[in-house]
């Protein structure tokens, strides 16, 4: 069986201190802190259970229950394509729209490895499972991807990792 390593946890946005009121406002900044604080809120929600999925995911995948581990896989597929589609249902922020863009092709991704997995497992496909279990597992860190995580570093999400 392969153990399979999935998405995992997030940490909370500050927007900035009281101090920084009386500086002269930039709209865009402001724009931006707002989209990354209410990001991180979908992602704090969100991912409360992605823990969970991937446990029931490896837990199955090991005692051999591929029911559970497809249906498993297609509810973190689900979830973290909500999740997506969440963030990019938010105002855009004018300063680095395409990193904003790139973070949610990056959960877009994750999600159709998971759903792809799911169609492995059902399929009884064990090279595919093996493949699509390593790509996760060599891709994860924090929501989802390496690539997202670099995302969401440099974007400037707390919780969205």
């Amino acid at each position: 069986m392969v153990g399979l390593v999935v998405i995992a946890a997030i940490a909370l946005s500050a927007c900035g201190s009281d101090d920084e009121a009386a500086a002269p406002v930039n709209t865009a900044t402001v724009a931006k802190r707002a989209f990354v604080k209410d990001a991180d809120s979908a992602c704090k929600e969100a991912t409360a259970s992605f823990g969970s999925l991937s446990g029931q995911i490896n837990d199955a995948l090991t005692f051999g229950d591929s029911d559970t581990a497809a249906d498993a896989a297609d509810e973190l597929s689900s979830r973290t394509s909500a999740l997506a589609g969440d963030i990019r249902e938010l105002p855009q922020p004018d300063v680095d729209a395409e990193v904003a863009t790139a973070f949610v092709e990056a959960l877009d991704e994750r999600a159709e490895i998971m759903g792809s997995l799911a169609d492995a497992i059902r399929s009884s496909d064990q090279a595919e499972t093996d493949r699509l279990a390593e790509e996760s597992a060599s891709a994860t860190d924090g929501i989802g991807s390496t690539d997202s995580a670099a995302i969401a570093v440099r974007f400037g999400f707390e919780i969205c990792r």
